[in-house]
């Protein structure tokens, strides 16, 4: 038995990166929820909605196009690869004992007693909670796994057997695609000694299924998308082994070039830009209202213009990303708010974050051999 993996991504890698050219890809679209896709393309992912992890993409479909029962979908916060276990213990925030669909994942439950590749992993544990409240905990197993029709044989990946998760019916969680040093997963009988792992795309690598890179290009759908996830056909292309296939302006030469600080993260789990306060202030300055910790903007506000540095290099944000929909209010009326957000001052601790409003408009590409990033500018879509 093979796990189909049905996803959000989670990128985040502080700013160390280079610029490179890569051919030979396997690319994946994203598509939205509800719409089985066109073929060959596997999973169907949407944008994200108001939750206080502010996930990126969202998924129902399984490989192949739609189901009545979606094939057991893989649970991965950014430390490692969790799929919820069939019979698996449900809690609200509060830890109150709830029903299994409670939780509400995106499937009920990876039954291991389907499976003839599955291997369980004795006498491991491992846990990982969220700022609102969340916790998924569970044991240790390996097994194959399938990414866009990619197969990784022997993964390890997690068993939750205990969750207090606010999920949609469609969610599963989120695929790590960051590094083996941020994966735990502890020794039952004694807690405090752990180990790390290979995700998923280090294993691939390390299994000589995929070159060193893969890229993502994640599109900003329409204005009505937002509002429905069952509009916008195609949300853009996880690459495998090259760069995702969309216009790039002209390629920058090539170059090795590390960040003056690295407290900034780019993150597709995050919708929002969370700059330092002295800068949303002055760029939210005159077009937008601060109210509950946020600066809301009128839907239909032109953004002003906003770029990124990075190494030199000059990116562009199109303003159409830095008006984000945000529901409605008690009244019905639909809120928006800016795509660039307080992230606190700009202290030695203080870690930033560049989330979707800037990954809609470049390609990175990540070169997991070298820990190398690659920025290229799309052209205007």
């Amino acid at each position: 038995m093979t796990l189909t993996l049905a996803f959000a991504l989670n990128l985040c890698i502080s700013l160390v990166f280079a610029v490179a050219h890569f051919k030979d890809y396997r690319a994946t679209t994203l598509h939205p929820c509800h719409q089985p896709p066109p073929s060959p393309a596997p999973y169907s992912l949407a944008q994200p909605v108001n939750r206080p992890k502010t996930h990126a993409l969202r998924s129902l479909l399984s490989a192949g196009g739609y189901h009545d029962t979606p094939a057991p979908t893989v649970v991965v916060p950014l430390l490692g690869h969790l799929v919820p276990k069939k019979g698996f213990a449900c809690s609200d925030l509060k830890g109150n004992s709830k029903s299994a669909a409670s939780c509400a994942f995106g499937t009920p439950g990876f039954d291991s007693r389907l499976s003839n590749t599955f291997q369980p992993y004795p006498n491991t544990t491992f846990a990982v909670s969220y700022g609102d409240g969340e916790y998924l905990s569970g044991s240790a197993a390996f097994e194959t796994v399938s990414v866009g029709g990619l197969p990784v044989t022997h993964q390890e990946i997690g068993l939750v057997s205990s969750a207090a998760w606010v999920g949609d019916g469609i969610n599963s969680g989120l695929l790590g695609l960051a590094y083996p040093q941020l994966t735990s997963v502890s020794n039952k009988s004694n807690p405090g000694e752990t180990a790390t792992y290979y995700p998923v795309l280090s294993m691939a690598f390390q299994q000589k299924r995929i070159r060193r890179h893969f890229s993502i290009a994640l599109n900003r759908g329409t204005a009505s998308g937002m509002r429905s996830p069952k509009t916008d056909p195609h949300l853009g292309y996880l690459a495998f082994g090259g760069v995702a296939p969309v216009p790039v302006t002209s390629p920058p030469p090539p170059a090795n070039v590390a960040t003056s600080s690295n407290d900034t993260i780019i993150d597709t789990g995050t919708t929002l830009n969370l700059v330092p306060t002295d800068v949303a202030r002055a760029y939210n300055k005159g077009w937008s209202t601060w109210r509950n910790g946020s600066y809301y903007v009128d839907c239909e506000a032109e953004a002003p213009p906003f770029s990124v540095t990075l190494g030199g290099k000059t990116f562009s944000i199109d303003p159409r990303d830095q008006v984000v929909y945000a529901g409605k209010d008690e009244k019905g009326k639909e809120l928006c708010v800016s795509g660039t957000q307080d992230g606190g001052p700009q202290l030695a601790s203080s870690v930033f974050i560049l989330g979707d409003v800037f990954l809609h408009n470049v390609v990175v590409t990540f070169d997991i051999k070298d820990n190398r990033m690659t920025f290229t500018q799309r052209k205007k879509y």
